[in-house]
């Protein structure tokens, strides 16, 4: 994040946020959940942290269509999804705005599909083996905290 952004307000939510994504995965792997202790202030620092970086509209829809749209999922899968990934959804998408929240949206799915196929194929798990989701969406979630820019504008260039 310091190497990004140096000593700025952006640096400053980059390492906010990268407290909350590693709190979040390891949490997650190691007791299944991700407390709403880290979400809800997330979405809170997040979105007053944007007033100094992103802007406050951005981070606002950001959260909204994220966490709505994770909320979606979850109401859809009958519960395949917690309610941790739902919070934790809100807070990336207060963080990184929308685009950011597409890019971690894609990453993590993929992540998280490459890592149920690795389950599946060395026969520890079948279709239905619970996969923890807190750990792709951070990492996801970081690398579009830092790049998603660079990706939005690398897709629109290679397909637009």
């Amino acid at each position: 994040v310091y190497l990004r952004w140096g000593l700025t307000m952006e640096a400053l939510a980059g390492f906010v946020f990268a407290v909350i994504l590693l709190a979040a995965a390891f949490i997650d792997l190691d007791q299944g959940i991700i407390p709403d202790r880290l979400t809800y202030p997330g979405i809170v620092l997040g979105l007053l942290l944007s007033f100094w970086t992103s802007g406050f509209l951005p981070s606002l829809y950001g959260t909204l269509a994220f966490g709505g749209l994770m909320f979606a999922i979850a109401f859809i899968s009958n519960g395949g999804m917690g309610g941790g990934d739902i919070k934790m959804a809100g807070a990336i998408g207060a963080f990184t705005g929308i685009a950011g929240s597409a890019v971690t949206l894609i990453m993590a799915s993929l992540l998280g599909s490459v890592f149920g196929l690795g389950v599946i194929a060395v026969k520890k798990g079948g279709r239905k083996t619970p996969v923890k989701f807190g750990p792709f969406l951070a990492l996801s979630a970081y690398t579009a905290y830092l790049f998603a820019d660079a990706i939005v504008a690398w897709y629109r260039g290679s397909f637009f």
